[in-house]
C-alpha cells in the first residue's frame, strides 16, 4: 500500500470510530458489524488507489485527507465542519465582537451556502440579504462544488475589497450582490425608550451580551412608569450558549432555560435562570422571524414557556444544536454536533423552531426597525400600548 494510501486510510478508519462509536445505552443508526466494517475499509482503499492511479490530474495527499474529512462531516449534518487555522482564529473574533468579512451568518447545504441572517449594520444587512437566501457562486466560483472552507474563506478578505454573491432567493429569483468588505464591529445590543415602551435589540449572543443587556436594563428601570418591553430578536443567529442563557435568566426569577440533550443520559444537562426578573415582571413583547437562530430561539422558547413574554413575528429557524469547538494539533477546529437544545416544556428547538403567539408577515416593503416602516415592531409597540391600556382601564376608583 502507498504512503499516500496508508494515511488517508488510517485518517479515515481513526474518524470513522470517532463517529460511528457510542455507548451501548444509545446505539445510533448504521453502525456496521465487523466484517461489513472490514470490507469497507477494502472499499474505501480501492477507491483511493484508483483516484491516485487513474483520476486525470494527480491528486496530492494533503488534498485527499482534506476531502475524506469533509466527506464524513457532510454525512453527519450541516453545522458540523472542518475548520482550518485561519477560521479557527475568525471564529474566535467573532464571538469577541469584531471581526472582516461581510457580516453573513450562513450554513454550507448541497445546493451552496444557505443564509441564516445578515447581521446588524454590515454590507450583508445593507444589501439587503435575507433568510433563506442561497449564495450559489462568489465571485463567480461555484460554492457548491467547493470545500466548505474555501467557499468560507473566498467571502472573507481585506476590507475595502469588493466581492460577487449570486444569489437565489426562496422564490427561485437570481440576482447578484456586489459588497465591498469591512471590518465588522458588532454592537450587539441597542436600547431606546418610546413612548413609555422600551425597546431593547440583541443583534447576536457575544461575549458582553448579558453584561450589556443588564446596563441597558438597569438604564430602563430608571426612566420609570414603563408600560412595557420588547426584546428584538429578529435575524439573531445565536453566540455562544453561555450568554444566551445568562442573558435569558435576566427576565426570570428561576426556572429552567434550556436543557441540552446529547447521546446518552450522561450527556444531558439543565440550564436554569439564577434571576432575579431584572424588569420586574415588566409586560413582555418578544419579535422573531425566520432569521432568529440558536440562542436567540433559546431566549424566546424559555420566556414564551414560562408565559412570561408574547411572541410575534414569523416561525424561526429552528438551529437548536449544540456545537462543541475542537481544537486541533494544526490549530484548525473541529465544530461537531454533540447536542439538541429542549425548551422548559421539553419542546425540541432543532428544524422545529419556535412558533410565534402572534403571526405577523414582515411586509416587502417594510424597513427592519424603523417604528413607522416595520410591520412587526408597529404590532408590538400596539399591543404593548392595549395591554398597558386595558390595566390603567380595570384599575379600582
Amino acid at each position: 500500500m502507498s504512503c499516500v494510501r496508508s494515511v488517508v486510510l488510517a485518517s479515515f478508519i481513526g474518524i470513522l470510530f470517532l463517529v460511528s462509536g457510542c455507548r451501548e445505552d444509545t446505539p445510533p443508526q448504521g453502525v456496521v458489524d465487523t466484517t461489513e466494517h472490514y470490507t469497507l475499509e477494502i472499499l474505501f482503499s480501492e477507491v483511493i488507489e484508483r483516484i491516485r492511479t487513474d483520476y486525470c490530474t494527480a491528486i496530492t495527499e494533503t488534498h485527499l485527507i482534506k476531502g475524506a474529512i469533509t466527506g464524513i462531516l457532510m454525512a453527519l449534518d450541516p453545522y458540523s465542519v472542518y475548520m482550518e487555522p485561519r477560521e479557527a482564529a475568525v471564529l474566535d473574533t467573532i464571538n469577541k465582537g469584531e471581526f472582516g468579512g461581510v457580516g453573513l451568518e450562513i450554513l454550507p447545504i448541497k445546493q451552496g451556502l444557505k443564509v441564516i441572517s445578515a447581521i446588524d449594520d454590515t454590507p450583508a444587512h445593507r444589501a439587503n440579504i435575507q433568510s433563506g437566501d442561497l449564495i450559489t457562486h462568489v465571485d463567480g466560483v461555484d460554492v457548491a462544488k467547493a470545500f466548505v472552507a474555501d467557499a468560507l474563506k473566498q467571502l472573507q478578505g481585506k476590507p475595502g475589497t469588493p466581492v460577487t454573491l449570486t444569489l437565489l432567493n426562496e422564490k427561485n429569483e437570481k440576482r447578484n450582490v456586489v459588497l465591498t468588505r469591512s471590518m465588522i464591529i458588532i454592537n450587539a445590543v441597542k436600547s431606546e425608550v418610546h413612548d413609555k415602551i422600551a425597546y431593547l435589540r440583541i443583534g447576536l449572543f457575544n461575549e458582553h451580551c448579558e453584561r450589556n443587556v443588564k446596563n441597558a436594563l438597569d438604564s430602563f428601570l430608571q426612566e420609570g412608569n414603563l408600560h412595557g418591553l420588547i426584546i428584538d430578536l429578529r435575524n439573531n443567529p445565536g453566540g455562544t450558549l453561555d450568554q444566551a442563557v445568562a442573558t435569558t435568566g435576566l427576565f426570570l426569577d428561576g426556572g429552567t432555560v434550556v436543557s441540552v440533550h446529547g447521546r446518552s443520559k450522561e450527556d444531558q444537562e439543565v440550564y436554569a435562570a439564577k434571576g432575579p426578573d431584572r424588569v420586574r415582571g415588566l409586560p413582555i413583547v418578544i419579535l422573531v422571524n425566520k432569521g432568529s437562530a440558536s440562542g436567540a430561539e433559546i431566549l424566546a422558547a424559555a420566556l414564551k414557556d414560562h408565559k412570561r413574554a408574547i411572541i410575534i413575528g414569523e416561525k424561526t429557524f429552528g438551529k437548536g444544536s449544540v456545537q462543541t469547538l475542537f481544537h486541533l494539533s494544526n490549530k484548525g477546529a473541529l465544530k461537531l454536533t454533540t447536542a439538541y437544545f429542549y425548551s422548559p416544556k421539553l419542546n425540541r428547538i432543532q428544524e422545529k423552531g419556535v412558533e410565534p403567539d402572534i403571526i405577523v408577515e414582515a411586509e416587502s416593503t417594510d424597513r427592519l426597525f424603523d417604528r413607522k416602516k416595520d410591520t412587526q415592531l408597529k404590532r408590538a409597540y400596539d399591543l404593548l400600548r392595549g395591554l398597558s391600556f386595558f390595566q390603567m382601564s380595570n384599575i379600582p376608583s
